[in-house]
């Protein structure tokens, strides 16, 4: 196999978790609006019919193997998920952000689709997704995937490889869920 060289870009994130002064008065706050009403099943704008915006961007942290006969890619990333939440909105005064595991909100469901081997969810119960006071939800989610990746050696060895590791939402319609 040809020698590869890969360059990687490592982000970091750093995330401000605020919770109330105690465990009780905190509970006590996610029993008043919105959480008290919240149902995680509803689409998260007023209007039904609107859609919603989410941002995605992957990071990727490595690349674990590159097989180019089989024209596959294996890859270690993390993406950071952004969207509005209409129906999660409160008073800043009483706590800004909070951070909850992610099977309490509705998520856009997503999947990695030049997945080689299965389409699966990404996403995990002990993900934490992150919601300011205004409704707007950020979650990192990690990635493991190996995906398809058409090669092309024709200039070998001066030869470059431009492979994807491609998102969708899954379960939604084009004009619902815009990635």
């Amino acid at each position: 196999m040809a020698d590869r060289r890969f360059f990687l870009v490592l982000a970091v994130s750093f995330f401000t978790v605020v919770s109330a002064n105690t465990p009780e008065k905190f509970r006590t706050w996610l029993g008043n609006e919105p959480f008290k009403s919240y149902n995680k099943r509803i689409f998260p704008r007023s209007n039904q019919n609107d859609n919603v915006t989410v941002d995605i961007k992957y990071y990727l942290i490595a690349i674990t193997g590159f097989d180019e006969v089989a024209g596959q890619m294996d890859t270690v990333g993390y993406m950071k998920v952004q969207w509005k939440n209409e129906f999660l909105t409160w008073s800043s005064t009483d706590i800004p952000v909070i951070s909850l595991p992610q099977d309490n909100f509705w998520l856009p469901s997503l999947v990695v689709s030049n997945s080689v081997t299965t389409l699966f969810e990404v996403g995990h119960s002990s993900y934490p997704v992150r919601i300011t006071s205004d409704g707007d939800c950020e979650w990192t989610v990690g990635v493991v995937a190996k995906t398809a990746c058409a090669v092309d050696v024709s200039y070998y060895p001066f030869d470059i490889q431009n492979c994807k590791v491609t998102l969708n939402p899954w379960g939604f319609t084009d004009n619902q869920v815009i990635p």
